[in-house]
């Protein structure tokens, strides 16, 4: 059996909340991917229960901004580093700086 390719997905709002990544997640996890999730940890969010895929959250000292577009971009650029992936997916324009410069180190 072949190994299943793993997509990591990233976005700057609420995990929870955010609908089209789910639905993101869902159609990738129907094809045979394996799906990760990354985002920002809000207080008091709960993953739902029946998601697809792993969620991974961070937290971030500053939620306002520009300071907080600047730590989060560099968080979430040493976070796509470290995590195993063949496919990065930025649903945000202001997370893809992150995925772009960490897609092309890898």
């Amino acid at each position: 059996m072949a190994k299943r390719k793993r997509v990591v997905i990233t976005v700057i709002n609420n995990l929870v909340t955010d609908n089209r990544v789910a639905k993101l997640a869902g159609s990738l996890d129907q094809r045979g991917y394996d799906v990760l999730l990354i985002g920002r940890r809000w207080p008091d969010a709960k993953i739902p229960d029946g998601r697809k895929g792993q969620h991974y959250r961070f937290s971030c000292p500053v939620n306002k901004g520009p300071l907080f577009y600047i730590y989060y971009n560099i968080a979430l650029f040493w976070i796509l580093l470290f995590k195993k992936s063949d496919h990065i997916v930025s649903v945000d324009l202001d997370t893809l700086s992150a995925c772009r410069l960490a897609g092309f180190l890898k």
